[in-house]
């Protein structure tokens, strides 16, 4: 018995006054004095000083994972919130976009009905073109303008101001089939404004959205269709002006628009105009052909990952796609993510300093 609580003051000696013991040499008032250590005596004091380092280290270890597990749980919360946030906000623009490109296309689409029953009351062709160049005055949007026969055949050509109208066959495309065709199909059994996207006539370079009225009697007769192409270069301004004031600060945006067979027609890269885009944007096809507002992560043009909002454009089945690198919206949670790495790291360089 004696023995033992020996060996216990020793334990005790050791941990908690270990620079008075050495070699069995103990202090007087715990009244143990020169007690010499034997074989038996030195296995029993090292598993008692390993038994409470595992105690130790294990109640380190605990706290370690509780604090990296809470930090974790943060990191997403807070990645969820922001990313909603920045979605949310996309969306927005998106939305404002759409609105005012319906907008733009609605009225337009008025003024050409209008500018239809112009044409019907015109009494010659030099009497059209002067109708038509003071619409064109009018409307700094509408780049061409385009009389039309009952069969598609172009009569008059309005190409962008200053120039004048032409009315003579062989010029501007005068005398020629209208192109594309299937405007002229589309509005030879319509009643009302029909959408296209494509190039005018041959001798016009610029592809543009082309809004085809058929001017009918009151009988239902047709007379003729009266055609205007807005420019997709002029559709593109807008979205141009705001990337630009999203780059002042320092922020990477796309923004695209694409009609109903997913073809790029406003952006402000105006070299990938008129291209397939439907697989580059994550939502667009659900915002195209169910239209929903989507918002997703995929792949970029640069091969990050990057969130995409898509919002429809409803009155003519177009899409906007708002798009933004996932880094640049998440940095907060990235720079979290490397402080929680960090602490990982001096946690672990800390335990090993321990054991």
């Amino acid at each position: 018995m004696v023995y033992l609580d020996i060996v216990f003051l020793q334990c005790v000696t050791y941990f908690v006054y270990p620079g008075v013991w050495f070699q069995g040499q103990h202090v007087a008032n715990l009244g143990v004095v020169n007690v010499a250590p034997t074989e038996e005596y030195w296995p029993m004091q090292h598993f008692v000083r390993r038994s409470l380092l595992v105690q130790l280290l294990s109640v380190y270890l605990l706290f370690v994972v509780v604090v990296l597990l809470g930090g974790v749980g943060v990191n997403a919360v807070v990645e969820q919130k922001l990313r909603n946030d920045v979605q949310a906000s996309d969306q927005a623009l998106a939305q404002e976009i759409a609105l005012q490109t319906n907008i733009q296309m609605t009225d337009t689409e008025e003024a050409l009905v209008g500018l239809g029953r112009l044409a019907q009351r015109a009494g010659t062709p030099e009497a059209m073109a002067n109708t038509f160049q003071t619409f064109q005055a009018a409307r700094s949007d509408v780049d061409q303008v385009y009389w039309l026969d009952a069969v598609g055949i172009v009569r008059i050509s309005c190409p962008p101001l200053p120039q004048t109208c032409n009315v003579t066959s062989g010029l501007e495309g005068v005398g020629s089939e209208f192109a594309p065709p299937t405007v002229v199909q589309q509005a030879l059994v319509s009643t009302s404004p029909v959408f296209e996207v494509g190039i005018a006539v041959e001798t016009t370079r610029d592809s543009g959205v082309i809004i085809a009225e058929p001017v009918r009697t009151l009988a239902g007769q047709l007379i003729g269709i009266v055609a205007a192409s807005i420019s997709l270069k002029e559709l593109s301004n807008p979205l141009t002006k705001v990337i630009q004031a999203q780059r002042t600060s320092h922020r990477q945006l796309m923004i695209s628009i694409i009609d109903s067979q997913g073809w790029l027609i406003a952006t402000p890269d105006d070299r990938r105009i008129l291209y397939t885009v439907l697989d580059e944007l994550p939502g667009a096809e659900q915002a195209l052909h169910n239209h929903t507002t989507t918002s997703s992560l995929g792949p970029g043009p640069d091969g990050q990952d990057w969130l995409f909002s898509a919002v429809p454009v409803p009155d003519v089945h177009w899409a906007v796609v708002v798009q933004r690198p996932a880094a640049e919206a998440l940095s907060v949670v990235i720079q979290f993510q490397f402080w929680l790495l960090t602490a990982a790291l001096l946690f672990a360089i800390g335990g090993l300093l321990f054991w």
